[in-house]
């Protein structure tokens, strides 16, 4: 905030006439701000770690030194001893504030990480490494001989300039302009067609809004919390220099140009050998926000004149990856349930983005008559780039790039979209795929699935060998053309459904394609197995056990176990653990296993015992059920395959299995979630998609709540809770003390007292009160009878404002802690 404030005030930014002007100046007031960092070796500071802490700290130490010096000069006189309670006193509050730091800055990682959205895993998982500090990465070794690398500075540069420093040689066609031309000096601001080019406000504000504060910081040093931070004067300020960028009348900054590439080390890969490392490229944040907003604009043109397939659902407005799962899963039980046969092979494009040669990519625009002024913007965007990196400290030199799409680019997705969507006009030309073939209102139709794609991820299915051959023929055809090559070690060829010969001779580019199994497509892993998701399956209750082990950790829940561990396991487990819940359907064991995950967890935020009811697990944590979840995700998405396109193979699949009456595993249990949830009961049908979801998801609320309170009237034990709770909702009270935990198994009926232990001890004979004996021991007692305990309570409170079933009530809280910690003491 201070560095927008100053920034705004700047009147060498009101002077700015150039991007590269206001830039300068917007790092010279980063600079003003900056933080120096202490001499190398020294010791990291905690991130709650300030000058209160430091003071109090200091206090602290000065009154220890008197206390000795006293103790050492004069002895134990009455001086000393006060000189010694005045040291505990300032240690206390010294331990307070401490605690209210580091409470403060788990608050706000939690806060981090639950507004990441998608990207809360990501975040999550960072956030775990920070913990143990950052590992070097490891020695790289000489990929033919194995020894040490001696040099890296070169081996990066020659890495780097194998994947874009190297240029294909090609001969452009008669009727293209040469892409490769020199930039001409005429402002494009002078042939523009409307305002295609004029980047708004409103635009800039919405980039902003989306772009995460936290990402990497290019080599231009303008950090991305700065830039959110900026003010409307600076705002518009940059929103009309990036027109005159985007229109031609100013070059593109040379901070743009620069890049700093990232290795990131590949799943299952070698971390010695720098081939198995995948490159980021890190551009300057302003580049990233401009190629947002130009990326919007690109997209709503190819939308609207048709330049993408109905194959490609990738990086699409409206499109999501649950539809290629969908489509696929759909296929695969339509082929078994007809007997017949699906053949599917999975495509991998080495290097995909990297291969694209920049020539061709905006002969492949002017091809599909994007305009004009945007393949030259992406022309200039593209020409003079250089990238470099670093690696255990060493830097390369740069490397001009002559082709390749930039990784992590807002842009990239759509641009290679467009550069390889003739290889899937290519594959519908062929006329044959996997056949989907009814009647409807009294007429034939016949549609052949030649395959689907998600950006790079490719997989065709058809229904014979012959076909697929024809389908991998035509993808090799347009591949050369492009200039892409496929990896056939990485790609398979599956046979989901009956049994065909010659599937071992089947090549792409020459090579041959392995036959397998099983493949991991989108993240859902399917098999030729009976059932195809058994593997699959296997994986979930894997990562479900991996994620219950790491909220475990102690040091994720330093200053409130409860807060970190539900925010946690609701914003980073059960994304995870409800994967394609939308198109996937997990068997009633699998999801069993889940809950019990999930109350394991909700056991451990609560700090309860084993006895504890499941019922007061998911009430006093506000958790959902698996099932819920499950028909909250496919009554959405059934929604939204009845206002779905006609268009979309998603949506043919759907019209097909209903049709035909195919009952596949996807259809049954939407319908069995939408009966037993009332989705098909509403007295209103409503209009449209969101009000139907809308509609739904409070349904499902309402019946999971009605089950709840159902559940809770079994338990004998939790006649006090089922009085007094009324809704599923979080708690805000429970904390790491052991009068919260004693508090949570008093509210649901299971605190260890004499008379519940009788229950199941049968050694246990005498039921009085530990600390009066004058009365039975029960939670009623403890909280608001027992003489013997301190301290009392308040006169008129009753015992649902002691549990905590009222709101307002927290001074009859921390009582009722108190007085339990002082009857545990005693107990135990």
């Amino acid at each position: 905030d201070a560095v927008a404030k100053t920034f705004d005030e700047s009147t060498r930014r009101v002077d700015a006439c150039t991007y590269d002007e206001y830039a300068k100046e917007l790092r010279l007031v980063i600079a003003k701000f900056a933080i120096v960092k202490g001499a190398k070796g020294s010791r990291k500071l905690v991130p709650w770690w300030d000058d209160e802490i430091r003071r109090s700290i200091q206090l602290r130490q000065a009154a220890n030194r008197q206390h000795r010096h006293a103790l050492k000069t004069l002895g134990k006189v009455p001086v000393t001893l006060a000189l010694w309670e005045e040291y505990r006193k300032l240690k206390a509050q010294t331990q307070d504030i401490v605690e209210t730091k580091i409470q403060a800055h788990d608050c706000k990682v939690m806060k981090n990480i639950r507004d990441g959205g998608k990207n809360a895993g990501e975040k999550f998982w960072r956030y775990i490494g920070s913990l143990d500090g950052k590992d070097r990465a490891p020695e790289l070794l000489e990929h033919d001989t194995g020894y040490p690398v001696q040099n890296i500075e070169k081996l990066l540069e020659k890495q780097l300039y194998s994947m874009f420093g190297t240029a294909h040689v090609e001969v452009p066609a008669e009727d293209d302009v040469d892409p490769s031309r020199p930039m001409e000096d005429v402002p494009l601001s002078t042939c523009i067609d409307g305002n295609i080019t004029r980047v708004g406000r409103v635009h800039l504000d919405r980039a902003l809004a989306r772009l995460n504060g936290n990402t990497a910081q290019g080599l231009d040093g303008i950090a991305a919390k700065v830039l959110k931070n900026l003010r409307p004067d600076s705002r518009d300020q940059l929103a009309y220099l990036f027109s005159r960028i985007a229109c031609g009348d100013e070059q593109i900054p040379s901070d743009w140009r620069r890049g700093r590439v990232t290795f990131i080390p590949k799943k299952g890969g070698n971390k010695q050998h720098l081939r198995d490392y995948r490159p980021l490229t890190v551009t300057a944040v302003a580049y990233r926000l401009f190629a947002t907003i130009l990326n919007w604009r690109i997209s709503c043109w190819a939308e609207s004149n048709g330049a993408l397939t109905e194959l490609q659902n990738g990086f699409r407005k409206d499109r999501r990856l649950d539809d290629n799962l969908f489509t696929l899963t759909q296929c695969i039980e339509v082929a078994r349930k007809e007997k017949r046969n699906l053949i599917c092979c999975f495509l991998d494009i080495a290097k995909a983005y990297d291969s694209v040669p920049h020539s061709s990519l905006l002969r492949r625009f002017r091809q599909l008559n994007m305009p004009d002024d945007w393949v030259r913007l992406i022309q200039r965007l593209y020409d003079g780039n250089s990238v470099m990196s670093t690696f255990n400290d060493a830097t390369s030199a740069d490397v001009p790039v002559r082709r390749g799409l930039r990784q992590g680019c807002p842009l990239s997705p759509v641009l290679y979209m467009l550069y390889t969507s003739g290889m899937e006009r290519t594959l519908e030309q062929t006329g044959v795929g996997f056949t989907l073939q009814h009647k409807q209102h009294g007429d034939v139709i016949v549609r052949r699935l030649p395959g689907l794609a998600f950006a790079d991820d490719i997989v065709l299915m058809a229904d014979s060998v012959q076909d697929i051959r024809l389908l991998l023929l035509a993808c090799e055809t347009a591949a050369d053309r492009l200039q892409l090559q496929f990896n056939a070690s990485k790609s398979a060829v599956v046979q989901f459904s009956g049994q065909c010969e010659g599937l071992g001779s089947l090549t792409i580019q020459s090579n041959v394609l392995p036959v397998d199994t099983k493949y991991k497509y989108l993240g859902v892993t399917l098999t030729s197995s009976e059932d195809y998701l058994a593997e699959q399956y296997t994986n979930l209750k894997a990562s479900a056990l991996r994620k219950r082990n790491v909220l475990r950790r102690r040091s994720l829940w330093s200053s409130d176990r409860y807060a970190i561990t539900r925010e946690l396991w609701k914003a980073v487990a059960v994304p995870g653990l409800t994967f394609a819940n939308a198109v996937t359907c997990v068997p009633s064991e699998i999801r069993e296993y889940l809950e019990r995950r999930q109350r394991e967890i909700g056991r451990q935020a609560l700090g309860c015992h084993g006895r504890v009811a499941n019922e007061l697990i998911q009430g006093d944590l506000g958790w959902s059920t698996f099932e819920a979840r499950e028909a909250s995700s496919k009554m959405e998405y059934y929604a939204r395959l009845r206002h779905m396109d006609g268009d979309c193979w998603a949506r043919r699949v759907f019209v097909y299995i209903h049709l035909q009456n195919v009952q596949t595993r996807w259809r049954r249990r939407v319908i069995r979630l939408g009966t037993k949830y009332g989705a098909f009961a509403m007295v209103a049908e409503p209009t449209s998609k969101k009000e139907w979801v809308t509609q739904v998801r409070s349904q499902i609320k309402t019946i999971e709540a009605q089950r709840w309170r159902e559940e809770m009237q079994r338990h004998t034990s939790m006649h006090l809770y089922a009085s007094f709770k009324n809704k599923i909702a979080p708690i805000t009270f429970c904390g790491n003390t052991l009068g919260s935990r004693l508090l949570i198994e008093a509210r649901g009926g299971a605190l260890r007292t004499r008379l519940y232990r009788r229950k199941y001890d049968a050694n246990v004979t005498d039921t009085r009160c530990s600390a009066c004996a004058d009365a039975e021991e029960t939670v009623s007692h403890l909280l608001l009878e027992c003489p013997a305990l301190v301290p009392a309570p308040r006169v008129g409170t009753s015992i649902d404002q002691a549990l905590g079933f009222t709101e307002g009530q927290n001074c009859n809280i921390t009582c009722s802690k108190q007085r339990l910690e002082a009857w545990w003491s005693i107990h135990v």
